[in-house]
């Protein structure tokens, strides 16, 4: 008996550890981006249900160094962005993803991701982006329900920056 006890035991470890590990990998690699809207993408334009994100682009080169943005996007019904961002570093030793760097501009006007929103629906981690790296997260700005396009912008022009809609 003592014996069929200590196997159930270890057996039950090994479950929770097993469960651990893969919410951790889960979690580390933005997996959690069940409210994203798949659309076929338009070249330069992230489609929405309404309004679309538009972004001007940089040139990419291989001998000069590029940070690679590929995102997609999807309006709420309460005016908010929830914008689904892929990062690629070529060729910089490191690349912040502080989200107060991102913004979305509509209407003439900047607006900032929206803290608690991302917390809470959003996955996002400030990290440094080392060359060759990459990061997946999901970042929630708010904006005006009258907007028909706008910019996704990261705001800090030392940067070469390569936005790509998918």
């Amino acid at each position: 008996m003592k014996s069929s006890l200590k196997i159930g035991i270890t057996v039950l470890v090994l479950v929770i550890a097993a469960v651990a590990a893969i919410s951790v990998f889960l979690m580390k690699n933005g997996t959690n981006r069940n409210l994203a809207v798949q659309t076929t993408p338009t070249p330069g334009v992230v489609q929405t249900a309404t309004p679309t994100l538009k972004t001007t682009q940089a040139t990419a080169s291989p001998s000069v160094p590029t940070i690679t943005i590929s995102y997609s996007a999807l309006q709420t019904q309460c005016g908010h962005y929830m914008i689904d961002i892929d990062i690629t570093n070529t060729g910089y030793a490191c690349f912040s993803t502080d989200p107060t760097k991102f913004s979305v501009t509509a209407n003439g006007e900047k607006y900032t991701y929206l803290a608690s929103l991302t917390k809470q629906f959003g996955f996002w981690n400030t990290t440094n982006v080392a060359n060759q790296g990459t990061y997946e997260g999901t970042l929630i700005f708010s904006a005006p329900s009258t907007v028909t396009s706008a910019a996704l912008g990261y705001n800090d022009a030392s940067y070469n920056i390569l936005y790509q809609p998918r």
